[in-house]
């Protein structure tokens, strides 16, 4: 599944506009049990305070509604996964350059930083 996820976001990093500086995973809960999305969603500035940062007017580029769907066993493991996923891509070297952070998390939650570069 994660290098699927991978293979899904390759792609949209490449189209990423080159002022973008932050990337955001977003979850959702899909309609059916064990079913989760993702989305991915870049911005140009981030505050790795508030998480609000992520918000979509914010958005410089997003995967809108071609989301990346994925199963887990409730919402703490697709979460982790996520994270694992995220995790991996930033170790493969697949980030542009500009990228300074990653966050991941669901939309009505928190986010979890994954990657930052001071």
């Amino acid at each position: 599944m994660k290098q699927n996820m991978i293979a899904w976001l390759k792609p949209h990093l490449n189209a990423l506009p080159a002022e973008a500086k932050a990337l955001c995973l977003n979850l959702y809960e899909s309609e059916e049990d064990g079913e989760f999305d993702a989305q991915l969603v870049a911005c140009a500035a981030y505050d790795r305070e508030d998480p609000d940062w992520a918000c979509p007017q914010n958005e410089l580029y997003t995967t809108g509604e071609e989301l990346f769907g994925f199963a887990a066993e409730d919402w703490e493991a697709a979460l982790d996964l996520m994270l694992e996923t995220m995790s991996e891509a930033v170790a493969e070297g697949i980030l542009p350059d500009t990228i300074e952070y990653v966050a991941a998390g669901f939309v009505d939650g928190d986010l979890e930083e994954v990657f930052y570069r001071a």
